[in-house]
């Protein structure tokens, strides 16, 4: 065993720690040599390498009689700059001549011996030294986001911040992100994801915080020449994370040579996380689809029982516009009192759409009214369908299978007046009917037909658009129509016209 390792990073200084632990049984060795070259100090010929006449030989002591004992002294590498390497390994032998040798095994399971000699690829260890010297914060960016806005289960966020460090990013211990939600016990509360330079490696801490894999540290050199350390910190916060009003965010790291880590409270970053889903209530829209009637349909509308319904809407964050995102498979269903109706496959955008055809439900054929219920299912973790707070997740519609009727006619009478005294561009036409449920909305047209007085030749036909008068069940449809067809037919005495309504009630 030896120190400091291969690759160590050192704090630049005059008495820099060397040693060695000796396992000999049989005449222990009382003295070895230590090779050692610094950069700054014995480069002679500043080709950055350890050449064998450029290292610098040192004897240790030690001259207790053990089986295994350490040899140690010190170096001056204090003049070495940032990153300066220093290479060193040892020589020398027992007093009976054995020269020092390092064993190992091999994946054979043989036992190989070798010793150490100048050059970075044959040395005991090469390491590094710095110059101590205090990082500079340069700000932090997290994408997006606003001071006291919500954070999205589920969804990525991107967090870049940056340091100024004359040692580079292999100087810091570690950097960490905490997140500190419900507080004030910060060994309980807080999540926090880090990385070190150390190793150039990125973790996360929390059980709540996910750090992805494309979190990155970049290290380029700013205006000054100075090693600019920015780092890239990708995650995504869980949808089990509790519920709370706000949480707040503050910066973690610690440098080699401090004895204590720095700390900076990001109070621009107040945030709180939002696991609710909800249908956005401005875009939530249930529509009849069959014809002949389509439109929009609202709690207490007339429906046929043969309709078909369509739910159609966005699935977003409470309280947002922001899409709820589509790999967590968020259901939206909808139970017609009978069966359930749903939609799996929301778009990027949150859109959904369920379609339920009222005559599935067999055993609901002669209920006079039906009601459907819509939510939102498989939210994961503590998420839940706030929906019902805004929209109405309840639809109640009434079955209505009684068409309007018509009983008499009661304008024009059989025999309709051709003579050049009656205007047969505005015939008057009015008809009297019932119809059990209010027809507001809804359209009727009348219908004529005109043959000739054998009534085999069909001279025209037209079409208007009638007028409508309600009392309780009582309908008056009332309107006018052209029996010249805009000056086309001209009617002869003998000639047949027949009338018909059509149309639809509101359901």
């Amino acid at each position: 065993a030896f120190l400091p390792l291969e690759d160590a990073y050192e704090a630049a200084s005059p008495l820099q720690e060397v040693k060695v632990l000796v396992n000999d049984d049989i005449g222990h060795p009382m003295s070895l040599e230590l090779m050692y070259w610094v950069e700054s100090d014995h480069d002679l010929n500043r080709n950055g390498e350890p050449d064998p006449q450029e290292y610098v030989s040192k004897t240790v002591h030690n001259s207790t009689v053990a089986k295994n004992k350490w040899f140690i002294t010190t170096i001056d590498h204090s003049r070495n700059p940032n990153m300066g390497r220093v290479s060193y390994y040892w020589t020398g032998g027992d007093q009976a001549g054995n020269q020092l040798h390092y064993t190992a095994m091999n994946s054979d399971e043989e036992v190989l011996s070798f010793m150490s000699g100048p050059g970075f690829s044959y040395d005991d260890a090469t390491f590094r030294t710095r110059k101590d010297s205090t990082a500079i914060f340069t700000g932090l960016d997290w994408e997006g986001h606003v001071d006291d806005a919500p954070v999205y289960a589920g969804m990525k966020q991107t967090i870049s911040l940056g340091f100024i460090d004359a040692n580079t990013a292999i100087d810091f211990e570690y950097i960490s992100l905490v997140f500190d939600f419900e507080g004030p016990n910060p060994i309980r509360d807080a999540q926090q994801i880090s990385y070190s330079g150390m190793n150039d490696t990125f973790w996360s801490e929390s059980d709540y915080i996910t750090l992805l894999s494309s979190s990155e540290m970049v290290e380029t050199i700013n205006e000054s020449g100075l090693p600019w350390i920015q780092l890239t910190f990708e995650f995504v916060i869980g949808w089990d994370w509790p519920d709370e009003e706000m949480g707040d965010v503050a910066l973690r790291y610690k440098e080699r040579g401090s004895t204590e880590e720095s700390q900076i409270l990001l109070l621009e970053h107040t945030f709180r996380v939002e696991n609710d889903l909800m249908l956005s209530p401005t875009e939530y829209v249930v529509e009849d689809i069959s014809e002949p009637r389509t439109g929009v349909v609202a709690d207490g509308s007339r429906v046929r029982k043969d309709d078909r319904l369509a739910f159609t809407g966005r699935v977003v964050y409470e309280g947002s516009t922001v899409a709820a995102p589509r790999d967590v498979g968020i259901l939206v269903e909808v139970f017609d009192g009978e069966k359930m109706w749903s939609d799996g496959s929301i778009s990027s955008s949150g859109e959904f759409s369920v379609e339920v055809p009222l005559s599935s439900a067999s055993t609901l054929q002669s209920s006079p009214t039906r009601t459907c219920l819509i939510s939102i299912t498989n939210i994961p973790g503590k998420g839940e369908d706030m929906t019902g707070t805004l929209v109405s997740t309840t639809l109640r519609v009434i079955v209505d299978d009684a068409a309007p009727r018509v009983v008499r006619r009661i304008t024009p009478l059989n025999i309709i007046d051709i003579s050049a005294n009656n205007d047969l561009t505005n015939v008057p036409v009015e008809f009297h009917g019932t119809e059990d449920a209010d027809l507001t909305g809804s359209s009727q047209m009348v219908h004529w037909v005109m043959r000739d007085a054998t009534r085999t030749v069909t001279l025209g036909a037209g079409s208007t658009l009638l007028g409508m008068q309600q009392d309780g069940q009582n309908v008056i449809w009332t309107g006018s129509v052209d029996l010249t067809d805009n000056g086309r037919i001209i009617p002869q005495s003998g000639d047949f016209v027949g009338f018909y309504v059509s149309g639809y009630d509101t359901a």
